[in-house]
């Protein structure tokens, strides 16, 4: 499995402005918070707004000079802001001490000063400024900073706060900073487990573009499924013909994908899960695999808890993922969200899957021959060469036969061009019937078929073309019908494939002036080789 793209430093620069910026905003509103304060209830605070607004002016000149250090780059940026977060801590003990230290009314900035560095800094941002804070609300009673604070500031009266108030305002900070912290940590959690599934999404949906191969295609979609959205293991089942392929991958980047052995049976019956998945095209979730109810997914993965089955398209042919979260029985929400993205990811294996077979079809239509179904001239020229350079290279046989049908021009003359279709159609079923797996039938053009027999010689062939004729006998479409063929073999007639039809052809013309019905192998290549003609009808 590829390894996960993350974001570009550019991304996460971005990202910091604007975290640092809502700082910024913060810093303003504490300032503005005590500026209206002090104006507006200066009695009950005990500062006015002209002891307010010196200080406050000096620490927004400050924080704008710190704004503009922070423009000149990354580096700069997170030095201001760990440079500015102490002194905004600072700024408030200013106010507060002279309007009564712990008890005064202002302390509640504090707690939003902490809050804000919580979620738009880190989690330990959260815990250093508690711990920043619990350190200057010590030091002024112990160091008796009261009165020279009030003194600074122009207040005349100025009361050393007591012991109590100020270990509940400590409390008050590391209560407010842990449960903040832990909320951040929970969310920042989330926000990652979702980054990072989409980023596995789009990596594999890069994969998946890149292939044209199925299997490689469903091994992918596995793989990153697995990898991806952090199941502990997960196999994709495709039902091939009347046997079970399984293929299986545990959690991790380098763990392989590999083939399993699946329980033989002649006829495999989906196991429920797996049915329901299909019938259905939906993702499943179960606590456990039953082994009577899914013997196969349970023999692939054995004791396994938490488990997901999605259906890869719909049908009884669809490939089906299944794949064991693991753990501890899961929790409504947390299998909503592992069932979304399983969809998700299904959702695009099978929009690669439906492209790969569309593409394929799309080939063996533009290989085949629209009337007989048979391999068509292209096909026919492709698999020649290969076959020829096959013999070549192993030094053995390799026979071309091309057959072609006496009068057909007056079977479409007589009976029409539909009965000389059906002809054409037939003639194909039993060329393909009288000939083995490995050899290729093509419609060589108009009424003209030609026969590849690898590891043919030429008597095997003529006994291929004596079957041909014996089915044609038997056939009630073909009675009637005769056909005249030439036989040519690599090396005895031919050097190389052109040459190999060239031979064939010439024994078909052969078989015509010889009074058809009949075929012909062709003249050995050397000519002191006299050819021969054996007639099949």
């Amino acid at each position: 499995m590829r390894h996960l793209h993350r974001p570009s430093g550019r991304a996460d620069l971005a990202s910091l402005e604007e975290r640092l910026g809502l700082l910024l905003l913060v810093r303003l509103g504490l300032v503005l918070a005590i500026l209206l304060a002090s104006g507006l209830a200066s009695t009950e605070i005990g500062l006015t707004f002209g002891q307010a607004a010196l200080p406050s002016a000096a620490f927004v000149a400050v924080t704008a000079a710190a704004e503009l250090i922070g423009r000149s780059g990354r580096r700069a940026a997170l030095a201001t802001h760990r440079t500015m977060i102490p002194l905004d801590a600072v700024y408030l003990v200013l106010m507060t001490v002279p309007t009564g230290g712990p008890r005064s009314q202002l302390i509640i900035l504090f707690y939003l000063h902490l809050v804000a560095a919580t979620l738009l800094g880190s989690a330990r941002s959260a815990l250093r400024l508690a711990l920043w804070d619990t350190f200057l609300f010590i030091l002024v009673p112990t160091l008796g900073l009261a009165s020279r604070i009030g003194e600074l500031l122009g207040v005349a009266d100025v009361a050393a706060p007591l012991a109590t108030d100020t270990a509940v305002a400590i409390m008050g900070f590391w209560a407010i900073a842990l449960c903040t912290a832990g909320f951040s940590m929970v969310s920042e959690r989330e926000l990652r487990r979702n980054r990072n599934e989409l980023e596995s999404l789009a990596v594999m949906t890069s994969a998946l573009e890149a292939t044209t191969d199925a299997d490689v295609a469903r091994k992918t979609l596995l793989a990153h499924t697995t990898g991806g959205l952090g199941f502990k293991r997960g196999v994709l089942v495709v039902t091939a013909g009347t046997s079970l392929v399984a293929t299986r991958a545990a959690r991790g980047e380098a763990a392989p994908v590999t083939e399993v052995p699946t329980p033989s049976r002649k006829a495999p019956r989906p196991d429920s899960a797996v049915g329901q998945a299909q019938r259905e095209h939906r993702v499943l979730a179960m606590a456990r695999l039953v082994p009577e109810a899914d013997p196969v997914a349970s023999a692939l993965l054995p004791n396994a808890r938490n488990v997901v089955v999605a259906s890869i398209g719909s049908g009884e042919e669809a490939p089906v993922l299944i794949l064991e979260h693991g753990g501890r029985v899961m929790g409504e929400r947390l299998a909503r969200r592992t069932m979304l993205m399983v969809g998700q990811f299904a959702s695009h294996g099978m929009l690669t899957l439906a492209g790969i077979a569309a593409l394929a079809d799309q080939e063996r239509l533009a290989a085949v021959d629209g009337l007989t179904g048979l391999a068509n001239r292209r096909q026919f020229d492709s698999a020649l060469a290969r076959e020829v350079a096959v013999a070549c290279r192993r030094r053995e046989p390799l026979t071309l036969a091309i057959v072609d049908i006496d009068h057909f021009k007056e079977v479409n003359d007589t009976a029409g061009h539909v009965a000389g279709d059906e002809v054409l159609r037939s003639l194909g079923v039993v060329l393909r019937d009288a000939t083995r797996e490995m050899d290729l039938v093509a419609r060589y053009g108009g009424e003209e078929f030609a026969l590849v027999l690898p590891s043919c010689d030429a008597q095997a062939a003529l006994g291929v073309l004596e079957r041909v004729d014996r089915s044609m006998r038997s056939s009630g479409v073909l009675r009637g019908i005769t056909v005249s063929s030439g036989v040519a073999t690599l090396f005895d007639h031919a050097g190389d494939g052109s040459g190999l039809i060239v031979a064939a052809d010439r024994a078909l013309y052969a078989s015509k002036r010889s009074g058809r019905n009949r075929a012909t192998v062709a003249t050995p290549a050397s000519p002191l080789t006299a050819g021969s003609g054996v007639a099949t009808g």
